[in-house]
């Protein structure tokens, strides 16, 4: 199997997958000749699909307070937490967001009922109108007001100077502006997507305990298989997560546990050392409310830009860095805007039965960024993938398998990242770069510790996991502290866990 020519001279490929943010969202205004400098200056020759010059916007149920401004335009976000509070992420909310419908009528909120909020006949383009409609009635669940003002923010996109960090190494390297999610839903669906090109049909995140039955093959079992010295896998996670999510997503890599899966700290010496693995997963801290830094609406987009820099950082200066590719994405767009209609997509499994909430896995989630880092890119690139033909096809999660599968000769996992395209494209350059691009220091932010603060979605996610697995009758936490003691104590059961009693 040839490996194709921009990923020959890759050894290492690095995910870090943050949580929650659109393409329009996080990078929307990155090429805007409105911008300060050096943001104002155009990408490299190509093509940029943001906000900047176009009239977007959302309209306003009719009713809502506020619905004399008829519609809510795009605006500039000024509080890296917006938005406040979270917007809807299943994939009910986002068939609201995709398609303006909430259909039948009594899907406002849960319990959902068939059809999910698709229309009765959905165009093949959806017309991204409906984020406001869905927006309202998450803050009339959540019983908050319903103004102009509180939600307006789903339409708010951040400037460039708000992100200094993903910025500057979208411009300095690459970004693809037609990424999308691999499922239109939230997190666990699309992780899965992004290391299996599956998730066993489940299209939502709960019931938690399903995820102990996701027994799809994964890249990680791929790179195990192949019985080479030389190509090797490993994930990355926060010591204060206590245990790893991508772990319990995947059930394969349990066995591995002990062997593959380590802290920060370990990662940080391995690029110090030049020991980095083939592939690495680094996961942001996804479960503690104490300086999470995954991204996740309503947390602090700067404690991410932290993360982002110091991996950039010790990657740059490591010994390695020639031969390393480094992609930044997130899982899903979580509910914020975008405006392109995300495309029709191949089921991992054509001939499987609809998933959960009737789903088929047939088209894509909306678009959520994708840097591509690299001494071998280009500055100002902005990446489309193209077929043999020279038409430009849609980039998913299923096409981070598909790029480590191409550059090591593993065969494909589903028929997902069988066609999926690969981001060998982006990497044009025959010789590494010399430069080294300054990137700003981002600000710095604490979030602090909120005693009695309810677990986290993801929180109660790894703990209905583990409960599942180890036989357990799914706890209730009423507080962080809780659960995470609730993981403390799993960790002495490690032994158990893996050998599955």
């Amino acid at each position: 199997m040839a490996v194709p020519s921009g990923l020959a001279a890759v050894d290492h490929i690095i995910l870090l997958m943050l949580e929650n943010r659109s393409f329009d969202h996080m990078c929307g205004m990155l090429y805007a000749p409105t911008n300060p400098p050096p943001f104002d200056q155009p990408p490299r020759g190509q093509p940029f699909d943001g906000v900047a010059g176009k009239n977007l916007s959302n309209p306003i149920p009719c009713g809502v307070p506020g619905s004399e401004h008829k519609i809510v335009p795009v605006g500039l976000a000024i509080d890296p937490h917006t938005p406040v509070p979270d917007p809807g992420e299943e994939y009910p909310h986002v068939n609201t967001q995709l398609f303006g419908t909430i259909n039948p009528p009594e899907n406002s909120r849960p319990p959902f009922r068939p059809p999910y909020n698709l229309p009765d006949n959905p165009p093949d383009a959806p017309p991204m109108n409906g984020f406001v409609r869905d927006y309202v009635e998450v803050l009339r669940e959540q019983r908050i007001p319903v103004t102009y003002d509180n939600y307006k923010v789903i339409m708010e996109v951040f400037p460039p100077t708000m992100v200094p960090v993903i910025s500057h190494l979208a411009r300095q390297y690459a970004v693809s502006d037609r990424f999308f999610c691999s499922v239109p839903t939230q997190t666990l669906p699309n992780r899965s997507f992004a290391l299996a090109a599956a998730s066993s049909g489940f299209s939502v995140n709960q019931p938690y305990y399903q995820w102990v039955h996701n027994d799809v093959e994964t890249i990680f079992n791929r790179i195990q298989d192949a019985g080479k010295p030389d190509l090797t896998w490993r994930v990355y996670f926060d010591s204060e997560d206590i245990v790893p999510l991508t772990g319990l997503l995947l059930p394969r890599t349990w066995r591995h546990l002990f062997t593959n899966f380590s802290h920060m700290d370990r990662f940080y010496e391995d690029i110090r050392t030049g020991n980095l693995p083939s592939f690495s997963v680094v996961e942001p801290r996804l479960f503690t409310h104490h300086n999470r830094n995954d991204q996740h609406p309503p947390y602090s987009v700067w404690a991410g830009e932290r993360l982002i820099y110091d991996i950039y950082q010790a990657l740059s200066h490591g010994p390695k860095w020639a031969k390393t590719l480094f992609l930044i994405t997130y899982d899903e767009h979580g509910g914020t805007f975008d405006h392109v209609p995300p495309p029709k997509a191949v089921p991992p499994c054509p001939d499987a039965p609809l998933g959960q909430m009737d789903f088929g896995f047939d088209r894509l989630g909306i678009r959520v960024p994708m840097v591509l880092v690299s001494p071998l890119i280009e500055p100002g690139t902005v990446f489309r993938a193209k077929d043999d033909q020279g038409n430009e096809v849609p980039l998913d999660h299923a096409s981070i398998v598909k790029t480590v599968t191409a550059r090591f000769g593993l065969p494909s996992l589903t028929a997902r990242d069988a066609v999926a395209a690969d981001f060998g494209g982006a990497l044009t350059l025959v010789e590494p770069r010399r430069d080294l691009p300054e990137i700003p220091t981002p600000p710095t932010v604490i979030e602090p510790w909120s005693a009695g603060a309810p677990p986290s979605g993801l929180l109660q996610a790894a703990t209905g996991i583990l409960s599942a697995r180890l036989h357990l009758p799914a706890p209730l936490f009423t507080a962080a502290e809780e659960a995470l003691d609730f993981l403390r104590g799993f960790v002495t059961r490690l032994d158990d866990f893996i050998d599955g009693k």
